[in-house]
């Protein structure tokens, strides 16, 4: 077994904070989207796109899942989390309608006519897209900005931190024991 991977120092976590600007959280939102609508109608449940963008940064700043800045941008990161928990949304609807053997070969749909793999494919290539059809769409700006004043509040307590902020420290009422990473 592995050891848990460390929490972001907190200006590590403002390093990567930084980098999520409004156009980022719009791609963001654009590929959480274009992945959740089609998964939704196989009956697979991603969530919704505000909620799988916000768990993901939430990820990285609390170190769960390890970002390589000379691998990828914090933007690609997030992304990649994002479809990596698309892939294992379309293999657990598999093993819940009972193909565990080899659940990629499914059939989740009457009109699937490819693997699961294929389908996982075309989504994501899909959701690649939607970043720039989505580029100036005034409801996904707007969900963005309301994410990126989150993200300012996470980085300014942060700043008065000497760890990665958790979404739970900024929810908690005044006075409550705050959660360790």
């Amino acid at each position: 077994m592995t050891a848990p991977l460390p929490a972001l120092s907190a200006a590590e976590a403002r390093a990567v904070l930084a980098r999520l600007d409004v156009d980022a959280l719009v791609g963001l939102l654009a590929y959480a989207e274009a992945l959740a609508v089609p998964l939704a109608g196989l009956g697979v449940q991603l969530g919704a796109p505000a909620d799988v963008v916000e768990v993901a940064i939430d990820e990285t700043i609390t170190g769960r899942v390890a970002w390589t800045p000379h691998l990828a941008s914090v933007e690609g990161h997030v992304r990649a989390i994002i479809r990596s928990r698309a892939g294992a949304a379309l293999v657990a609807e598999a093993h819940a309608r009972g193909r565990t053997r080899q659940p990629w070969a499914a059939r989740l749909a009457a009109v699937q006519v490819g693997d699961l793999r294929g389908l996982e494919l075309v989504f994501h290539y899909g959701a690649e897209m939607a970043v720039a059809f989505r580029r100036h769409d005034p409801a996904v700006r707007m969900l963005a900005a309301d994410l990126a004043v989150g993200l300012q509040r996470r980085l300014g307590y942060a700043e008065r931190e000497t760890r990665a902020p958790a979404v739970g420290d900024l929810t908690q009422p005044a006075g409550a024991p705050r959660r360790s990473n």
